[in-house]
């Protein structure tokens, strides 16, 4: 501001560079307009966060999930899945976001992963035999047994993406069931308003890597996959309440509903170090 400028002015005094004369109000001085400015910029601050939550809200959230069944694992598994995912306590996927690998044939799974990235979220599940191990690393690491009983890894079914959850379900039995239903049952339908709280959901989640491992020890055991009850006891928390089931509370119900049982599965949750976990479910 310079030695004449609005704060030094006297009442009255007239501003005539250019134009008319214009008078100067007594109220027009530094600190005024340094308020003013102030206030402005708050206000401008304020409508650029409104603006850019507005570009969250609307903005779509690219999902794929792989689905994987390696001997002896069933089809019915991961129609199982399927179902869940497009109906709307699962989030309402898509058809063409769910992609499904039968046969447990590893060149087609490692091609599924690898096409799959560059998404905002993946969601792994893979249900056969394998066990936790050290190998060719110095840490622990599920392999899952696939097709001419070669091996896939963690490692390998990991894409990248800014968030992932892989799920090994590796408790299914040398020899499965007699019987295994043809279809899975009905549990709902697409819904707009189910996969908007489950992508609202996935942004407000930490980013990284999520792991559900789950192994059997007593491998003759007739019980069927950890993910059948895991799919359930989400189905039953929909069905009376409503709200965002995550990751943390889904696992949990299943390790309390197995421990009834009895069976012999070890399940563990690995989230890393977060405090805003996947959804698993939503009931809006």
């Amino acid at each position: 501001m310079c030695a004449r400028g609005p704060a030094n002015r006297p009442h009255g005094e007239t501003i005539g560079h250019r134009g008319p004369s214009v008078p100067v109000p007594n109220c027009f001085s530094e600190r005024s307009v340094r308020l003013s400015c102030n206030a402005c910029n708050a206000e401008l601050s304020w409508l650029l966060h409104e603006y850019k939550q507005d570009l969250i809200a609307i903005r779509i959230m690219e999902r794929r999930s792989i689905l994987i069944a390696a001997p002896p694992a069933s089809a019915f598994d991961l129609s199982c899945w399927k179902a869940f995912l497009h109906s709307s306590c699962g989030g309402s996927w898509r058809p063409d976001e769910i992609l499904r690998i039968e046969d447990g044939n590893r060149q087609n799974i490692l091609a599924a992963v690898n096409s799959s990235k560059g998404v905002d979220y993946c969601f792994v599940v893979a249900i056969g035999r394998g066990e936790t191990a050290k190998r060719d690393r110095p840490w622990r690491e599920t392999h899952l047994i696939v097709g001419n009983n070669s091996q896939i890894t963690e490692r390998e079914l990991n894409n990248g993406s800014p968030r992932c959850f892989l799920l090994f379900d590796c408790c299914v039995a040398k020899t499965p069931p007699d019987r295994v239903p043809a279809e899975p049952p009905e549990i709902g339908q697409d819904s707009r308003a189910s996969r908007k709280a489950y992508d609202d959901a996935l942004m407000a989640a930490e980013g990284g890597l999520t792991k559900l491992i789950a192994t059997n020890p007593a491998t003759n055991a007739q019980s069927g996959p950890v993910s059948r009850h895991l799919i359930r006891e989400a189905i039953d928390w929909t069905s009376d309440r409503g709200g965002t089931l995550f990751l943390p509370e889904a696992v949990k119900r299943t390790v309390e509903m197995t421990e009834d049982l009895g069976a012999p599965w070890k399940i563990e949750y690995l989230p890393g170090r977060r405090l805003r976990h996947f959804p698993f479910a939503v009931s809006p």
